[in-house]
């Protein structure tokens, strides 16, 4: 009876344990997300994101990128954070934060496609 009873709370504290590790990777996950996609879709939704971030050009650069930096910072941010915002908002202090950033999303996509915005993306020019 007390080899059984310790392995019930063996499995329980190793489950315990997995929990909090999958918890904490998930949480380290989002902070690295964020820490990346923030800068971005925070200029980007107040129409700010071209007089804020610097675009440095190589001299020997075979093709000017500069035209094109802000529509790839937005679009790989996108393509990075898309999955999470997927999930939509909820309850949970992670849905909340998934919330908060669809409207910075949604308000970005605005800028980058409004012709008469300062942050007007270039998806036409050049190669």
């Amino acid at each position: 009876m007390k080899i059984k009873f310790l392995l019930f709370i063996s499995c329980i504290l190793s489950y315990t344990v997995e929990a909090q590790t999958v918890s904490e990777d998930r949480n380290f996950y989002i902070a690295a997300m964020l820490k990346i996609s923030h800068p971005v879709l925070e200029a980007l939704s107040k129409n700010e994101l071209k007089r804020t971030m610097p675009v440095k050009v190589s001299l020997k650069a075979v093709n000017d990128r500069s035209q094109f930096t802000y529509l790839e910072a937005f679009g790989r941010t996108l393509a990075g954070i898309a999955p999470w915002l997927e999930i939509g908002p909820d309850e949970t202090e992670e849905g909340q934060l998934r919330e908060k950033y669809i409207l910075l999303t949604l308000q970005s996509l605005k800028n980058a496609t409004d012709p008469n915005a300062a942050d007007y993306m270039n998806f036409s020019e050049g190669s």
